[in-house]
């Protein structure tokens, strides 16, 4: 819980922001092997913890989402269970930047494929 909130930005976020409630949400997180997306944001001067992306309009919301949820989440597997960002108050924009500037690389040097996916193209 405390290495989720340690690796949170969001514009003006201060430790005091941190309510009991957000805390509550986080570490449900990281015990429920089922919850997919954690979102932490403000809704006003709030801080918010959710699992789904807010309906209310925000300037930046930091997201956790679960790759694998067959594993249990430690300090030790956490870069590899959990992928987290920022998106700013255009997530579309920001959605397209983290493709093309992290999972498009990742794709286009990829040397090995599946014969699955050979078979395609």
């Amino acid at each position: 819980v405390e290495d989720i909130k340690n690796i949170t930005t969001l514009f003006d976020l201060n430790s005091s922001d941190w309510s009991d409630e957000v805390t509550e949400t986080i570490r449900n997180f990281v015990v429920d092997k089922k919850i997919f997306l954690l979102t932490i944001y403000f809704d006003g001067d709030n801080l918010m913890a959710s699992y789904t992306i807010p309906s209310v309009q925000f300037t930046d919301i930091f997201y956790f989402a679960r790759l694998n949820h067959n594993m249990e989440l430690t300090k030790q597997n956490f870069e590899y269970i959990i992928i987290f960002g920022n998106l700013c108050d255009k997530p579309e924009e920001s959605m397209i930047k983290i493709l093309e500037n992290v999972y498009a690389p990742i794709v286009y040097n990829t040397e090995m494929w599946p014969q699955s996916i050979l078979k395609c193209f």
